[in-house]
């Protein structure tokens, strides 16, 4: 646990969390990122006969990896934006570039909303990015990228 805490002093966004940064038309607000060695949750359920089940489920990234959860919302401002692609959101750890988790539909198993992987044209999207970063790679200052260009306050 102190391994993770000790990652978590060292990560840095480029983007200070709370603050927006402009690209391409759309406004990209940061949230309070969260990085983890896994997800877990326990849930007290309701069985056929009435009685009631601790129910405990986990997720784990891949063998010495972590996840780095990034809350975004992106809000287009400008009425001649483009589409904003949310494939094109990243991760930079060093020199590596980290493509989002490519099935992060389980997020929602932990309370989580997942962002979406639409084209998005008009209004205001928020959810969560998740990543898969080496454990070596999470010691870098770790940047969040829109279209590979760094979301740093303008």
């Amino acid at each position: 646990m102190s391994f993770i805490k000790t990652i978590f002093m060292i990560f840095l966004l480029t983007a200070v969390p709370g603050r927006a940064a402009m690209v391409d038309g759309w406004n990209i607000q940061i949230g309070s990122v969260d990085i983890t060695s896994k997800l877990s949750l326990e849930q007290e359920v309701e069985t056929y006969t009435g009685d009631m089940m601790l129910h405990h489920i986990e997720q784990t990234p891949a063998p010495d990896h972590l996840y780095v959860i990034v809350p975004v919302t992106a809000t287009r401002i400008d009425r001649q934006a483009g589409l904003f692609n949310a494939s094109d959101i990243r991760l930079k750890a060093g020199e590596k570039i980290i493509d989002r988790v490519a099935d992060d539909s389980f997020l929602i198993d932990y309370n989580i909303l997942p962002f979406t992987r639409l084209k998005i044209k008009l209004g205001t999207h928020k959810g969560s990015v998740i990543f898969e970063v080496p454990e070596s790679d999470a010691r870098y200052p770790l940047t969040l990228l829109y279209k590979n260009i760094p979301l740093e306050e303008k």
